[in-house]
């Protein structure tokens, strides 16, 4: 929401083998995963006479209309909520992406991530095949080599995604459909998360599989959530059955740790520990680092309200609900003019003045990127009366580029790699500013520093950067 880090997407994947309603739970699967995109969405089943579905911009229910889901019949399904990190929010952008790589043979790729070989993937495809792209995203250049390898090898298609996959650098949590299963795969770092569940039916016996980005669809009424996919694992579902295959060396996990600070929803579950709960605990943290003389906490909803808890439990605050978030603004992906983006926070949150007129508060977010929402809040706090704005937030600065499947592509756009952080405070317009350490961050999970991706805020990538797409992105995402 607002001035954020915007992470890439969410999948999902759906296999009943006696059942044709593998759209609806497709798209009761994607409901749950919105939050991880608002722009695009889509969805594919593996039909009796081929693939039928439809993807297009926005948001889910406004892409996909009831009666067109249900004539969607079919028992494999494949699912994509996105947001568009490194390029243009087009149509054609939009996901799954449907490919046919042979006669009377299709697969749709949904992808979570980003790859950071994409020019010399680029480059190897067209000199060995011809391929001509007809989006612009590393989705469609992942299709394209899973094709090229099954025909080069004369292989199936399980062969054919593991030697795609050991060519593939970067981040990336994919689902693959074919017309009679279903494949997932991690990264053999780990990035982006990607869990595995099945549906059960009333007398609790299990009647198919499921894949999803997050656990949180286990709250869906049939869905049960199983375990976390493992980095460099693949998982192939056919029938009511599932395998499980190593193909890629986990060598060091990587871990986006902004899944536990802001992208994932709060009822998620990674490691076995409750996002919701983590946040709690970072903020409860920022309160032993960065505490404040004040009369009450605050919080920017939704993404700092576990933080802003935490931190008051901790503190003894008095803990106050200040602003109120319309869920019916304008969606900002489709107002290009730069001024009616601008305008948009003050149709989207609004604050309740009697809360906050003549106190000393503190007010905790997430993270601050480029810094200018964060202005605008602090206006309006003190339009409304706050006497004194002292800003926490429950992670470090924000210093360094990401290349794995979140929006900041450039330390010009973070304000925390051009600034330092009195500069900031006097440039939001904050009595005080104060971040959470690094320590603090990877303290609060309770979990080992060395499986978590840090590199947003120390610059400590895992992986090499192809020079080509640190410097431009040649495909998209």
């Amino acid at each position: 929401m607002f001035d954020k880090p915007k992470e890439s997407c969410g999948v999902f994947g759906i296999l009943t083998p006696d059942r044709d309603d593998a759209a609806v739970n497709a798209y009761a699967g994607l409901y749950f995963l919105q939050h991880r995109g608002q722009e695009g969405a889509g969805i594919f089943v593996a039909a009796e006479n081929g693939f039928v579905g439809k993807k297009a911009l926005g948001l889910l229910d406004d892409v996909i209309k009831e009666p067109e889901l249900r004539s969607w019949k079919g028992p494999i399904a494949i699912g994509h909520v996105r947001y568009s990190t490194t390029g243009s929010n087009t149509e054609k952008n939009a996901q799954p992406f449907v490919l046919n790589i042979a006669p009377n043979q299709q697969i749709a790729v949904a992808h979570n991530g980003n790859l950071t070989n994409t020019a010399k993937l680029f480059q190897f495809l067209s000199e060995h095949s011809a391929i001509s792209p007809e989006s612009t995203t590393d989705t469609e250049l992942i299709a394209h080599l899973i094709a090229f390898l099954l025909n080069q090898y004369q292989c199936g298609i399980k062969e054919a995604v593991a030697r795609a996959a050991a060519m593939l650098e970067g981040a990336f949590s994919l689902v693959i459909m074919t017309s009679d299963e279903l494949i997932a795969l991690r990264d053999s770092f780990g990035f982006r998360p990607l869990i595995l569940g099945h549906i059960i039916d009333d007398k609790r016996s299990s009647i198919g599989y499921y894949v999803a980005s997050e656990s949180c669809v286990a709250q869906y009424k049939n869905f049960r959530y199983i375990r976390e996919i493992k980095p460099g694992e693949m998982i192939v579902i056919h029938s009511n059955k599932y395998e499980s295959w190593p193909i890629l060396k986990c060598l060091k996990q990587a871990f986006c740790i902004f899944e536990f600070i802001y992208f994932a929803r709060p009822d998620s579950r990674f490691f076995e520990m409750n996002v919701a709960k983590v946040r709690e605990q970072l903020g409860q943290i920022l309160w032993e680092e960065k505490p404040a003389d004040v009369d009450a906490v605050v919080a920017i909803p939704d993404s700092g309200l576990f933080a802003a808890q935490g931190y008051a439990e901790a503190g003894k605050k008095l803990f106050r609900l200040s602003f109120v978030r319309s869920h019916y603004s304008p969606r900002t992906f489709i107002r290009p003019e730069q001024q009616a983006r601008d305008n948009d926070i003050y149709l989207k949150l609004s604050d309740l003045a009697e809360m906050v007129r003549g106190q000393r508060i503190v007010l905790i977010d997430d993270s601050i990127v480029r810094a200018t929402t964060s202005k605008k809040i602090l206006d309006m706090l003190y339009r409304g009366g706050a006497k004194e704005i002292h800003v926490r937030i429950s992670s470090a600065p924000i210093k360094f580029p990401c290349f794995y499947g979140i929006d900041t592509r450039s330390k010009k756009e973070l304000i925390a790699a051009n600034k330092t952080i009195e500069e900031i405070k006097d440039f939001i317009g904050a009595t005080t500013l104060g971040y959470l350490s690094l320590e603090g961050m990877i303290q609060a999970t309770r979990l080992p520093s060395n499986i978590f991706c840090t590199a947003c805020f120390n610059g400590d990538y895992p992986t090499e950067i192809a020079e080509d797409d640190r410097n431009k992105y040649l495909l998209e995402k």
